[in-house]
């Protein structure tokens, strides 16, 4: 498989070297940056969208933007363009083969995807994630490094989670939803849910502005 990469930061440099080091699973044609074309990234050269959509007219597209709005943003302008979205799901983790993965989805390497997993369209896990069994992930929902869900965890659109978050039932069993839109913040534990919009932090996690018990 070919793509082309939307960006040309932090999370686009991590996504070419996955790509990079995964040959058999498909190479980079470019990196997309509409602000500042020209020049490259590790080799890769950055186009404009008018360019690379030109050069590359039978790409599949990945959306290598981290904030979960930003990426919709992005999705939507590729849609109105006609443009295929891909997923790229690296060879070094683990998926189980019940796991339903959607389309534009990244699966970053030392993940694991448990049993009943669903992954909505866009959504990213990043390096060494561990979603387990049940867990349902929304649209360009963003899971960064590290971050731990237990089983039964479901996730709405849009929602960010810091690297190292972990998210678990405080009583075993028992379900955790993180509303549309929420934001985990690094390193918290979230026992409870999640009101959507809502941005906790710590241990255990509380709303911002919130007062320790």
């Amino acid at each position: 498989m070919e793509f082309c990469l939307f960006g040309a930061g932090g999370h686009a440099r991590d996504l070419l070297g996955q790509i990079a080091a995964e040959p058999d699973r498909g190479r980079c044609l470019c990196l997309v940056d509409d602000f500042a074309p020209g020049g490259d990234r590790d080799g890769v050269a950055v186009l404009s969208l008018d360019a690379a959509v030109a050069a590359f007219p039978g790409a599949l597209w990945l959306i290598a933007v981290g904030r979960p709005r930003d990426r919709a943003a992005v999705a939507a302008r590729l849609a109105a363009l006609g443009l295929a979205e891909g997923r790229y799901v690296s060879a070094r983790c683990h998926v189980a083969p019940d796991a339903e993965i959607g389309p534009g989805v990244q699966v970053f390497a030392g993940t694991s995807i448990s049993a009943g997993v669903r992954l909505g369209r866009g959504a990213i896990v990043n390096f060494n994630g561990s979603l387990s069994h049940d867990v349902v992930l929304g649209e360009f929902v963003t899971v960064s490094p590290g971050a731990t869900l237990a089983g039964r965890v479901t996730v709405g659109d849009g929602v960010f989670i810091g690297a190292g978050a972990t998210i678990a039932p405080r009583r075993l069993g028992s379900a955790i939803t993180i509303g549309a839109g929420a934001t985990v913040g690094a390193g918290a534990t979230v026992l409870d849910s999640v009101a959507p919009g809502a941005t906790v932090v710590g241990t255990p996690a509380r709303p911002i502005g919130e007062p320790p018990c």
